[in-house]
């Protein structure tokens, strides 16, 4: 006889091993829509298991984020065990903010991410408290991949030396001694970076140049890059020349081919995704922006969840070029960390 439906067994979560419990609530706190949040609201035993995924990566886009961040941070008494956000904390992104302290109170939690990234508006001729330099907080951070904007350098540390030999140096960038990505946005006030100390980053894999849609600050970074590749590290296997909202430039295919290939066969250009599937949609007539350039989205947080992505379009590219040239990647130049 068959079993009516309230006689059925029923499943308990707390009948499963605990490590099978935990990790199915840990893969539903790093699903970026539902459930997420809502699993640390289980119960205290699931806030500890699922508390070190959420805040794994640190998305501040917003003023009221970076403050609602800081008082989490700040709060007592807290349930989260010391050194909670300087272990767990492995990227964080921050947007504009005039809330200087917050934010340097915030990267001093944090100071083993691997990930930095900021997307600041500024200006050179004045005053910023958050520019590299100003705050101790910049002597302790190293993280492997940096996008920052040029001009949060101030300009004594426009240069990639990290290490004083053993003689003090209040001028050197320890935020650079692990990098092995490193997205520069450029700004056409910026006329002098010390290029020559790239060549210091020999662990440095993957580089780009982001900047503005506009012709003069476009200039500047193709002055600048010429200025580097000289100085180009042998791990690098990858420079990326991002020209944004391609479509805008009458002369595009022009910019695009005078900062790609022409230069090295390490340099891809980055044009809009809107120019590049309009010029692929040509057929035959299209195929050149194949050979010089790949797609990158305009908008900044669109960007940060397609990095892995774009990184990988850049590489096919250089891989295509290297094998029409015959030349083959070291094994130390497919490492990629």
């Amino acid at each position: 006889m068959e079993k009516a439906p309230n006689e059925l067994p029923t499943f308990r979560f707390h009948d499963l091993p605990d490590d099978l419990t935990r990790s199915v609530f840990e893969a539903s706190a790093e699903d970026n829509d539902e459930p997420n949040w809502a699993c640390a609201q289980v119960s205290k035993a699931v806030q500890s298991w699922v508390e070190p995924v959420l805040y794994r990566h640190i998305v501040l886009d917003t003023v009221f984020d970076i403050i609602n961040f800081h008082r989490t941070l700040t709060s007592r008494p807290t349930s989260k065990p010391p050194h909670f956000f300087s272990d767990n904390v492995k990227s964080l992104y921050i947007t504009g903010s005039s809330y200087y302290q917050a934010t340097y109170e915030i990267m001093s939690a944090c100071p083993n991410v691997s990930h930095l990234e900021f997307h600041l508006h500024l200006a050179e001729d004045k005053n910023n408290d958050l520019r590299v330099g100003r705050h101790k907080v910049w002597e302790t951070m190293r993280p492997t991949r940096l996008n920052i904007p040029a001009l949060m350098f101030l300009p004594s540390r426009r240069h990639f030396n990290f290490t004083s030999d053993g003689m003090l140096n209040s001028t050197i960038n320890p935020i650079f001694s692990s990098i092995t990505y490193l997205d520069l946005y450029w700004d056409r006030s910026i006329t002098t970076w010390s290029w020559e100390t790239i060549s210091l980053l020999q662990g440095l894999t993957h580089l780009c140049f982001s900047m503005t849609p506009a012709l003069d600050t476009i200039s500047c970074a193709s002055q600048n890059l010429r200025t580097a590749l000289p100085y180009f590290p042998t791990s690098l296997i990858v420079c990326v020349f991002t020209i944004p909202f391609t479509q805008w430039f009458e002369d595009a295919r022009k910019l695009i081919e005078n900062n790609s290939t022409r230069l090295d066969h390490r340099v891809v250009a980055a044009v809009d995704d809107y120019y590049y599937n309009k010029e692929i949609e040509k057929g035959e007539q299209g195929l050149w922006l194949k050979r010089e350039a790949i797609w990158r989205y305009a908008g900044a947080l669109a960007r940060k969840d397609e990095e892995k992505a774009f990184w990988e379009r850049a590489e096919k590219v250089v891989q295509s070029r290297k094998a029409a040239l015959g030349i083959e990647y070291t094994m130390a130049q497919l490492t990629v960390v």
